[in-house]
Order: structure tokens, then sequence, then C-alpha cells
């Protein structure tokens, strides 16, 4: 029996299937799929299998749009249509609906002080010119390059009324505000806008006292029995997977304290052996001198690659 089907046995058996699905994974799998914040979360120490299906069968679907109009007049219709596949297809091996136990803290935060300061006052071209004028020696005659180096440089005046004004992204402020010209921002900074800098000091409490909780995660698996040789194939089959998959399996929400890092995790399940590759990294600064000792090193360091993707390592013998 080759090792995708006898590891998918395995996963229909209580005693095989805790063994795949141990605690060490569970705390991968709970990193897969959601990411902390304002809580500290322990390692998992118990793993509950609440629902398993083999093979499951998603629709795949695909989305269009069109416009309908009448042939002698001006009416028209739009319209949007999910066309489904013919065959329903397997995207995963398994679905697993999970219960992981871990012991948890939430942290308490509370707002002890807030600033906010008006940036209206930079909405003035001839301050704006003045430092122009002041690094380039004098402004562009051209009138859109005028306006281009106006724009980068009240950008750049606002960066310097942050706290912090490394830190500030000037494209990024633009563009969530879909400003691309010297008037927008313009615009922005003044009346009935009024862009306002906001600074809050927060403390945050973090000696409350722990508890033990469960906590629910639905996952997609996929066993792979030579992963990094076919490392392209695989993350290929868990993209194409989870986009077909999302659109027909319930998702777990995410507890309190805690966001959705994907809409389905993705568990691969790979033999151990596969981490006797001595192409594969250890953990930065890690000299482990045994054999078990260099597949633990990969297999963390391969863990906090794949983990900000929504997939978590499971290994079998």
């Amino acid at each position: 029996m080759d090792f995708t089907d006898r590891t998918l046995l395995r996963l229909t058996d209580d005693d095989e299937r805790r063994a795949v699905l141990s605690p060490a994974v569970g705390t991968r799998i709970l990193g897969a799929a959601f990411e902390f914040s304002n809580i500290e979360v322990g390692d998992v120490t118990g793993v509950t299998v609440r629902d398993i299906e083999l093979l499951p069968a998603a629709l795949a679907s695909q989305r269009f749009d069109g416009l309908a109009r009448e042939q002698s007049g001006s009416t028209q219709w739009e319209f949007s249509a999910s066309l489904l596949a013919t065959n329903p297809t397997s995207s995963a091996h398994a679905r697993l609906e999970l219960g992981l136990t871990t012991e948890t803290r939430r942290a308490d935060t509370s707002v002890e002080r807030i600033e906010i300061e008006s940036l209206s006052d930079l909405a003035d071209l001839d301050q704006v010119d003045a430092r122009i004028v002041t690094d380039d020696g004098s402004l562009p005659t051209d009138l859109d390059e005028l306006d281009r180096r106006r724009l980068d440089e009240l950008s750049e005046m606002l960066g310097e009324r942050m706290t912090v004004p490394g830190d500030f992204n000037a494209e990024l402020f633009l563009a969530a505000r879909d400003i691309s010209t010297l008037n927008g921002l313009m615009v922005a900074l003044q009346e009935p806008q009024y862009t306002s800098r906001v600074e809050l000091e927060l403390v945050v409490d973090g000696s409350l006292p722990s508890s033990i909780q469960t906590h629910r995660v639905v996952a997609a698996a996929i066993i792979e029995p030579d992963p990094f040789n076919r490392l392209a194939e695989l993350v290929e089959r868990v993209q194409t997977g989870r986009a077909v998959m999302e659109r027909s399996t319930e998702t777990a929400s995410p507890p309190g304290g805690m966001r959705s890092r994907v809409g389905l995790p993705y568990v691969v399940i790979i033999p151990m052996a596969a981490l006797d590759d001595s192409d594969l990294p250890f953990v930065a600064g890690a000299s482990p001198t045994t054999a078990d000792a260099e597949r633990a090193s990969r297999l963390d360091e391969l863990q906090r690659r794949l983990t900000p993707f929504g997939v978590a390592l499971a290994t079998v013998p």
C-alpha cells in the first residue's frame, strides 16, 4: 500500500488518527488558522476530531457578468451568475473539524491618552513652495511637474507631523484614500474632511488569569508523499483547493482575541523521511548533531515559513 492510501486509512481509525493529529500538530494548525492579538496562547495540549469527511467533494464554479439589451429600445439589464462545473471534484483528502485545547490568557487593553491634531494648516501652497525653493533653488516652470513636486513635498510634510515620521508611509496613505493628485490631497486636508493626526497611548494589562479553552478549527488535509521535490505542485494544490473549498465549506469563526489568517487552513501530511532532504534549511543559528534533531529543526523552520500562508505540517513515519 502506498503512502497516500496508508495515511488515508490512518485517518479512519481513532488511535492512528490521534498519532497523526498530535498536540504538536494541533499547535501548528492553530497558528496557521488564526493570528493572535491581545491574547497569549500556549501550546495545544489536546486535539479532538469532532468530524471528518474523506475526499470531500466540492462544486467548482465560474462567476461571470452579463449585459442584456432590447433590440429596439434603450432598456438594458445587468446581471451576474455562477456557472457550476458538471461534476464535483475533490480538492483535499479530508475535511477536518477539530477542537484544539490550549491555555489562553487574554490581555486587557485600555486607552490612557488620546491626542488629536488637525493637519489643515498644511494646505498652504505658499508654505509648500517655500520649502521647494529652499531645497531645489526654484520652482519647476512646467505646471504638471510643479504639481507633482508639490504633492511630493506635501506628502513629506505630512510624515514630519507624525509622532514617528519614519513609520508613516505616504504611498499607502494616499492609495487608501484614492488620492493621486495635489488637488486631491489639498481637499482631504481642508473642510469638511479635516485630516487629523490621532495619537493613542494604550495600556495593556497582561496579568489576567489564564484559562483552559478549546478552539474550533475547520481545516482541509492533503497527503503528499514527495512534498519538497514537487513543492510548486503542492502550493498550487493548496491554493486552488482552498479557492474551491472555501465556497462550499463552513469555516470556523475566530475566537475572541484572534483573527483569521486564511479562510480555510490546510494540513499537509508528509512522511517523516522527507525531512532528511539535506537541501532543507535548519532554524537560523541551529547546529543539530543527530538525525532526529536535524529533522526537528527542518520541520520548525519549514513551519515558520508556511504558517503565514495558512499551512500546517504533520509528519508520519
